[in-house]
């Protein structure tokens, strides 16, 4: 897919998993797009648990 969807510069993109082959690509597209990407990772919150992401 060519061009852009969303105008998604300046917004702040919450990227779960950032870390291996399959979550850098895009983060690593979201930045270069300029967007503010906020990772978040396993060893911080566990965002399978409600109140574990409630309380980050």
């Amino acid at each position: 897919m060519q061009g852009t969807v969303f105008d998604l510069r300046e917004k702040r993109i919450i990227g779960a998993g950032g870390r291996g082959p399959e979550g850098s690509s895009p983060v690593r597209r979201l930045v270069a797009d300029g967007c503010e990407v906020v990772r978040v990772y396993r060893a911080t919150v566990d965002l399978a648990t409600r109140t574990a992401v409630d309380q980050s």
